[in-house]
């Protein structure tokens, strides 16, 4: 959060955060160890695969904690980024929707995506969430 936290206007505070479902950021990793299994039986090759795996978890986990979803007082606010950051936010003021989408899986881990429509076209959408109700309640709730 200190990338959000460096970047608040006087007088805003955090209403909440939300953050990745552990399910999305870890589904690559396991589905790429579960497609590559019958090549860690090979004595020549376990190494490489082994470390292919570690590799794109690593990647997904940097991915996710880098990831910060947030509603203030003020804005909603959606910041991604390793190595360059790119953030995008809608005044509370200027909101006109908020939707929430959830697949089959993501109803029975507890996962959805958040999409908050602005004035002028503007949309934020907060991705494979853990509790995208609660998220959705924040932002339409008044400041």
């Amino acid at each position: 959060m200190a990338y959000i936290d460096s970047r608040l206007n006087p007088g805003e505070s955090i209403m909440m955060q939300a953050k990745l479902h552990p399910f999305y950021v870890f589904r690559l990793p396991v589905a790429f160890f579960l497609l590559t299994w019958p090549f860690l039986v090979i004595p020549d090759t376990r190494a490489l695969w082994a470390v292919l795996i570690v590799f794109v978890t690593l990647i997904r986990w940097l991915g996710a904690r880098t990831t910060e979803y947030v509603v203030t007082n003020q804005r909603v606010i959606r910041k991604v980024g390793i190595l360059s950051a790119s953030q995008v936010e809608i005044t509370r003021q200027k909101i006109e929707g908020v939707s929430v989408k959830q697949s089959l899986t993501g109803r029975i881990v507890g996962a959805g995506t958040v999409v908050v429509s602005g004035t002028g076209g503007a949309k934020v959408e907060f991705s494979h969430i853990r509790n995208p109700e609660a998220l959705r309640l924040a932002v339409q709730s008044e400041a």
